[in-house]
């Protein structure tokens, strides 16, 4: 119960788009208790650490590494266009999922909210999440006070 992993597959077809040639035909999404987040697709592997600065606030570190053997089948003005356009997308993407977590967190904080389950499927990695970390922070608590 230490990660999850997601995998994605698009569309089989022979799309050789630059927006094809940077995500590929299958994404694998993981995520590695408690802060690492990997993602793998195409020719890119990229890394996720998310730092808690507070209880509403957290930073994310992003680090990409790109396939040396798909790095060396272009010349180099290709390969500085490549990696400019896809890190420019990422930060798109980066940016848009940005936008949905703070409306999640601001409906959260309003009156109107209330709990309620989690949703069966697509929330089971956020569900086993937050029991993990549940389970660690009264093990935390429970050290905390022995040791008083």
């Amino acid at each position: 119960d230490l990660y999850n992993m997601q995998v994605c597959v698009g569309k089989a077809d022979n799309d050789n788009s630059a927006k094809r040639r940077r995500v590929g035909q299958k994404a694998v999404y993981s995520c590695i208790y408690p802060n690492l987040l990997v993602n793998r697709y195409g020719p890119w592997l990229d890394t996720n650490i998310v730092l808690p600065l507070g209880p509403d606030r957290s930073l994310m570190i992003y680090d990409f590494f790109l396939s040396d053997r798909f790095a060396d089948e272009m010349s180099e003005t290709e390969l500085a266009d490549f990696v400019e356009q896809s890190l420019s997308a990422s930060e798109q993407v980066q940016q848009e999922d940005t936008l949905v977590c703070e409306g999640v967190q601001q409906g959260i904080q309003s009156a109107a909210f209330d709990v309620g389950r989690y949703a069966p499927g697509p929330e089971q990695p956020v569900h086993a999440f937050h029991l993990r970390l549940a389970r660690d922070l009264r093990e935390g608590l429970h050290t905390m006070l022995i040791n008083e």
